[in-house]
């Protein structure tokens, strides 16, 4: 039996520093399983002057490819199903504890299991050679990436925005968890969050203070309930303490399937 891998390609100006960290954050990837987290194979030369990382090859694509090609088709438990997984990933990378650091739609890759869609987050810890030191085993994700600034938590932006040279500034489980909430609106709207507006306006709106508002048009959005928009602006708290956890997302979102089951 073939298995079909992805390999990513590391293109930086490696020094032996970086090479030892991203050894080191590979190596902890390596030995995380879970259902909802892609599985590192492991590392192969070849490729450059990195190694490059070798991980289960997934043909349906990403989260944020779904949405766009069958979004309209997407029942609200199959909508729902997906929440679940990306939160029941989460919560196992913050029990370690391992922050993510760039929770978005295009670092959620999509499987099929059993007759269903099956979401399993991606790309964590991997943005500076990739994105930080190691502090013990907690991985720590890029600050602010080009292009994910509409799904960034607004305390990381203007850390970002004030002090773009301190490499001290580390993601946290409560930046996690503000990044699913972009996740969750975008996935019971089919909205890309901010869409129709470039980073720099996006920034500029979350810089004085703006926040995406409930679309004004429910019948256009009717997977966006009173509850669930709630749980949307919980995960958005300015307060970032006051967010819940991964493990109270799934929890709501267990709830909220269950009530499907009910009606």
């Amino acid at each position: 039996m073939e298995l079909q891998v992805a390999v990513k390609v590391i293109k930086l100006h490696t020094s032996e520093e970086d090479l030892r960290r991203l050894r080191q954050e590979a190596g902890i990837w390596a030995r995380l399983m879970h259902e909802n987290i892609v599985s590192l194979l492991g590392t192969t030369k070849g490729f450059g002057p990195s190694p490059a990382l070798v991980s289960l090859w997934f043909p349906h694509g990403t989260l944020l490819r779904l949405i766009a090609d069958e979004g309209a088709r997407l029942s609200i438990k199959s909508k729902l199903n997906l929440l679940h997984d990306i939160a029941s990933g989460l919560h196992y990378l913050h029990s370690f504890p391992i922050v993510h650091g760039d929770i978005i739609s295009s670092n959620v890759l999509i499987d099929i299991k059993e007759g269903r869609y099956k979401a399993c987050l991606t790309d964590f810890g991997l943005s500076t050679v990739l994105g930080g030191l190691l502090d013990d085993h907690t991985i720590e994700g890029s600050i602010v990436r080009h292009g994910a600034i509409r799904w960034t938590a607004p305390e990381l932006l203007r850390l970002a925005h004030d002090h773009p040279a301190d490499s001290n500034v580390k993601p946290t489980k409560e930046n996690d968890i503000y990044s699913f909430g972009r996740v969750m609106f975008h996935v019971l709207t089919l909205l890309i969050p901010w869409g129709g507006i470039d980073d720099y306006q996006v920034l500029h709106k979350i810089l004085c203070g703006e926040e995406i508002r409930r679309p004004e048009t429910p019948h256009d959005t009717p997977d966006i309930t009173d509850v669930r928009w709630n749980e949307i602006e919980l995960c958005w708290s300015i307060d970032a303490p006051a967010r819940p956890s991964a493990l109270m997302v799934m929890g709501f979102l267990k709830s909220e399937l269950e009530a499907l089951t009910d009606d």
